[in-house]
């Protein structure tokens, strides 16, 4: 698991990094803003699930606080789906929360891959 940690955060910071790059260097830059919402989202998600199957006890407290958000996030696009009137609005809240939701969890993989690490060496 230190492995697939010490990527998966590696991975993130090069998705975000080239999501940045590309968008500032791109003239069709809605497109790929867009596009790289999904990219760094969906790898996060690939990376929240593996956790979840692997009952390990050095998850932190920000991993917690992180899916208690999603949760909520996923029960506000329930309702929000449902109430089909209101999704604009979801979706423009999302527009701005999702990178801050991206930042926590890139935070959250880089303490725990070194609190992980440190555990190991000691």
């Amino acid at each position: 698991m230190i492995t697939f940690k010490k990527i998966d955060w590696m991975i993130q910071v090069f998705l975000i990094i080239a999501a940045l790059v590309m968008v500032i260097a791109s003239r069709q830059t809605r497109d790929l803003y867009f596009l790289y919402y999904f990219v760094v989202g969906g790898w996060q998600l690939i990376s929240v699930f593996v956790h979840l199957a692997n009952k390990i006890e050095y998850k932190s407290r920000l991993r917690k606080i992180y899916l208690q958000i999603l949760a909520v996030v996923t029960v506000l696009a329930i309702i929000s789906f449902a109430l089909y009137y209101i999704i604009i609005y979801y979706l423009i809240a999302l527009l701005f929360f999702s990178p801050a939701m991206a930042t926590l969890y890139l935070i959250t993989s880089i303490i725990e891959t070194k609190n992980m690490t440190t555990q190991v060496v000691h």
